[in-house]
């Protein structure tokens, strides 16, 4: 019964494979008989699988005239659990951002997606954008040239007030 099924299915499948050191010759298979698999005692109870509610997306959004970039991602843990993400970024300069992940802040998380997600769905208020322009922004560029203890302090100040704006009602 195998032997047919392979057979059959190499037939209607007309797979072709490359003959190389590495290769498998699927037509080698035709002919030969598979060994007989021995029986594997099944588990007393299975596991039954959680639906996967999390899928992980990114979204990055730049706009003409303005130095920043809004990066917007949806991640997910290894117990399905989302993990939401904001970063500010200072467009061509690598390193200068601004990111509040709500998995960072227990005590704010659920207000912190519940915007986040807002904006991947709504899109960006107006509100949000003009603390992004006139707040953060020029954080960043401040911080670009800033030597690195600087730009350390510069950035985490940064971190802190879009978090707090995040975080508020």
């Amino acid at each position: 019964m195998i032997k047919s099924f392979v057979s059959r299915f190499l037939v209607a499948a007309s797979l072709t494979v490359p003959s190389s050191s590495y290769a498998l010759e699927l037509n080698s298979l035709a002919g030969n008989e598979l060994p007989a698999v021995s029986a594997v005692p099944a588990p007393s109870a299975p596991g039954k699988a959680s639906p996967r509610g999390c899928r992980p997306f990114l979204i990055s959004l730049s706009v003409g005239g303005v130095n920043e970039t809004i990066v917007i991602e949806r991640a997910c843990t290894v117990e399905n659990d989302q993990v939401w993400v904001l970063m500010v970024e200072l467009r061509g300069k690598t390193g200068i951002a601004a990111r509040v992940s709500s998995d960072e802040y227990p005590a704010e998380r659920a207000v912190i997606e519940k915007r986040i997600r807002g904006m991947a769905v709504e899109g960006i208020k107006q509100a949000d954008a003009d603390f992004i322009v006139m707040k953060t922004g020029p954080a960043l560029e401040l911080a670009a040239p800033a030597a690195p203890a600087e730009k350390e302090k510069i950035l985490a100040e940064a971190v802190e007030a879009l978090k707090n704006h995040l975080a508020r009602p």
